[in-house]
């Protein structure tokens, strides 16, 4: 949870560009350590990926809380309340539901003996996957993008001008 709470955290913080390059990096090591799971282990698997996607996804809704009190809408505080408080949990926690399927493929690799080496590589790849996926319905957004969080960053921005978001 704190390493999902810390890969979004560039996305509100742009000086904090580099929490993104390294807070995966102890998801990747637990699940290649890890002892495997005897008994439903793509469950456990995907519940640990639940446990990231989560506070990755609430962190990076956070600007939600500013529609409060959504007077423009003519809603009252309450129901303003309710609103922001389901988008807030409700709409992280659906991504969370899909892209914590990032940590299945990672204990599928290991089950399947990949090279160490290719291990980092098939991970960037599958959340390259997952991202394009989510482009393609209406759950898909913007703001959730790790590119996102590089954008004061001269060298990644003109990268991503060149081959795109997906390639930073």
């Amino acid at each position: 949870a704190i390493c999902g709470f810390l890969c979004a955290l560039p996305f509100i913080l742009n000086d904090l560009w580099f929490l993104t390059w390294i807070a995966y990096i102890p998801i990747l090591i637990n699940e290649w350590k890890r002892e495997e799971d005897k008994e439903k282990p793509y469950k456990k698997a995907w519940l640990r990926g639940l446990a990231f996607f989560f506070p990755f996804g609430v962190t990076t809704f956070y600007w939600i809380v500013e529609l409060y009190p959504m007077d423009f809408v003519g809603f009252t505080p309450f129901i303003a309340f309710i609103v922001v408080t389901m988008g807030i949990t409700l709409l992280p926690l659906f991504q969370a539901l899909f892209t914590s399927f990032n940590i299945v493929f990672l204990c599928f690799l290991k089950r399947n003996r990949v090279k160490q080496w290719m291990y980092p590589l098939a991970a960037g790849a599958m959340w390259i996957f997952q991202e394009w996926l989510q482009t393609l319905t209406w759950a898909g957004v913007p703001w959730s993008k790790l590119a996102i969080g590089q954008v004061h960053v001269l060298q990644n921005i003109q990268s991503a001008s060149l081959l795109g978001s997906y390639f930073v």
